[in-house]
């Protein structure tokens, strides 16, 4: 009776450790991968990567060496990123860059950090890991940012450097 309910707990610790690796394997591997998001017919960003693990019961894509378009109103790229890996949450195509992180804008302007979140919904960038702006009017450093994705409205939330003709409010704790 021991053995028996020995191999019983034996092959159900198997069977669950099964059903955990099951669960982390990817549904889907993907070579060369595109995807885009639009709303409304308005076209938003596309992504491409170089392989993509899809994660269907986690909803999410796990994606390599990613590069993502970001488009104005107008249809047009005003914003590419780079990055060594990504992820697109499947929800709601929220996006998670991390490793070398550069995004590079229509007018020459550049963020480098090593990780950010874009916000589908607010259409906004935000990480709280130390930044390096160049843009044609100066060079910024600092820690934590939101941001469109073109880099027009920046807001850098702490210990912020550097030389630039734009005017820089400080934020006030409360």
């Amino acid at each position: 009776m021991a053995v028996l309910l020995a191999i019983l707990v034996g092959l159900s610790c198997r069977q669950g450790q099964n059903e955990q690796k099951t669960a982390s394997l990817p549904s889907q591997v993907i070579e060369g991968f595109t995807l885009q998001e639009s709303s409304s017919g308005e076209r938003l960003y596309t992504v491409e990567a170089e392989t993509a693990y899809v994660f269907e019961s986690f909803q999410r894509i796990d994606v390599i060496m990613p590069r993502v378009l970001f488009y104005n109103k107008d249809g047009k790229i005003h914003a590419e990123l780079v990055a060594d890996q990504g992820t697109v949450q499947t929800k709601n195509n929220d996006l998670v860059a991390r490793g070398n992180v550069l995004v590079l804008t229509a007018d020459s302007s550049s963020l480098r950090t090593d990780s950010l979140c874009w916000n589908n919904i607010t259409q906004l960038i935000r990480t709280d890991a130390a930044v390096e702006i160049d843009t044609p009017k100066g060079h910024v450093t600092g820690y934590g940012l939101i941001s469109d994705a073109g880099l027009n409205k920046i807001e850098i939330e702490s210990e912020v450097k550097g030389t630039s003709e734009y005017q820089f409010n400080q934020k006030v704790q409360h």
